[in-house]
């Protein structure tokens, strides 16, 4: 994965801003369905995409776990729920996809799950780089 300080301190003033009851529970909902998807997929590249989709809820998740001051009460109770009924999904499904099938560089961008090494997402996507 790629961050940098910049997009780090972003992260965490938008997590602070931004994460509301609201917010949260559209997050949790996110990832039911994501659970309900996996259960239904059969194809490694499926599974591998239910996977990566399931990043941004996850880091959310464990973010709040090891700074809970971003949450309030019942946010932190439905964490709690959420872990325990939806623990072992993610391992659980990544068992299905052998490490040969990862490719080496992936990118999850609006959405969307893109195999691209780094500097030609950048190139198609005609992002400037500064420095």
């Amino acid at each position: 994965m790629y961050y940098d300080e910049e997009e780090c301190n972003e992260f965490y003033r938008v997590l602070d801003e931004k994460l509301t009851e609201d917010f949260f529970n559209e997050l949790c909902d996110y990832f039911f369905e994501l659970i309900e998807k996996g259960r239904e997929v059969k194809t490694k590249k499926d599974i591998f995409e239910i996977i990566v989709m399931s990043w941004p809820a996850l880091v959310v998740f464990e973010e709040i776990s090891n700074y809970p001051e971003y949450a309030d009460e019942i946010m932190l109770r439905r964490l709690i729920r959420v872990r325990k009924t939806t623990e072992s999904f993610i391992y659980d499904i990544s068992k299905q996809v052998t490490h040969d099938f990862y490719s080496d560089t992936y990118i999850f961008f609006q959405g969307n799950v893109i195999k691209a090494p780094f500097e030609e997402f950048i190139r198609i996507k005609n992002f400037k780089i500064v420095k």
